[in-house]
C-alpha cells in the first residue's frame, strides 16, 4: 500500500516557513539520506527553483532549520529557571531537551551534522552559543551550591552528548531491548533517568587520587592503536 505524502500549504508571503516546515516532515518521515530542494519544493506546492529566492542551496535551508532547532531549545529550556533547586532544575533541562527532541525529531537531528550545515553561519553559531550557555550556567549554578570542585565545562559536554546521544539512540536501544524480550523504554522516562544518574555524579567530590588515575584511563588511551 503506497502510503500518503504529507504536504504543506504554502500560503503567499510566507514561502521560508512553508520549506521549512515540508523540511521537517521529510527528514522525520524518511530521514536525512532522502532529503532534496526538489522534494521539498514538491511538498510546499512550488516549483523547484522557488526554495533558490530565500535559500541559496540545501544547506542553507538546513542550517535555517538547525537554527529553529536551537531557537526552540532555548525557549523551552528558560522554563525551567522557575524551579528553584539547582539539582533538580538542572534534570528538568535535560529531560525538557529530550522531550524537545521527540516533538521535533527532524530539528534535533540536524543540529550537529556540521557536515550538512554552515558552522560558520552566524545564527547558527549565536543560536547554537546560547543553547549551551544556558545549559553550562545551570550546570555552574549546581556547582556553586553543591559540589564547587565540580568541572563545570566536563559537565556539560557530558550532560549534552548524553541527552543529544539519547534522542539519536532511541530507536536503536529499543531494537536491542526488544530482541532481549523487554519492552521498549519509555523516552521521557530515560531521560528523566539519564538526568538523575548525571546529577547524582555532578554532586559527587571527585576520588582522592583524581579520576584518570583512579580508572586509568590514560593507561588505557596510550594502549590503543592509532588510526
Amino acid at each position: 500500500m503506497v502510503g500518503v505524502v504529507k504536504t504543506t500549504k504554502y500560503h503567499h508571503g510566507d514561502l521560508p516557513r512553508a520549506l521549512l516546515e515540508a523540511t521537517a516532515d521529510l527528514i522525520t518521515e524518511q530521514g536525512l539520506g532522502a532529503f532534496s530542494l526538489r522534494e521539498v519544493a514538491r511538498r510546499a506546492g512550488v516549483s523547484h527553483a522557488a526554495p533558490a529566492h530565500h535559500f541559496r542551496d540545501t544547506t542553507a535551508l538546513l542550517t535555517a532549520l538547525a537554527v529553529e532547532a536551537f531557537q526552540l531549545l532555548n525557549e523551552r529550556m528558560k522554563l525551567t529557571r522557575s524551579i528553584d533547586d539547582p539539582a533538580e532544575r538542572l534534570v528538568q533541562v535535560g529531560i525538557v531537551y529530550v522531550v524537545t527532541g521527540r516533538d521535533y525529531p527532524a530539528h534535533l537531528a540536524i543540529i550537529a551534522r556540521r557536515d550538512l550545515l554552515d558552522p560558520n553561519d552566524p545564527a547558527y553559531i549565536e543560536w547554537g552559543s546560547r543553547s549551551y550557555f544556558f545549559v553550562e550556567d545551570r550546570v555552574r549554578e549546581l556547582a556553586v551550591h553543591h559540589n564547587p570542585s565540580l568541572d563545570v565545562d566536563i559537565a556539560t559536554r557530558l550532560l549534552c552528548s548524553a541527552m543529544q546521544g539519547l534522542i539519536l539512540l532511541n530507536a536503536q536501544l529499543n531494537h536491542i531491548a526488544e530482541r532481549r524480550g523487554q519492552a521498549p523504554a519509555d523516552l521521557i522516562e530515560q531521560a528523566r533517568a539519564f538526568m538523575h544518574l548525571l546529577v547524582t555524579g555532578f554532586l559527587a567530590p571527585p576520588p582522592a587520587d583524581g579520576l584518570e588515575r583512579g580508572f586509568g584511563g590514560q593507561l588505557l588511551a596510550a594502549q590503543l592503536p592509532s588510526s
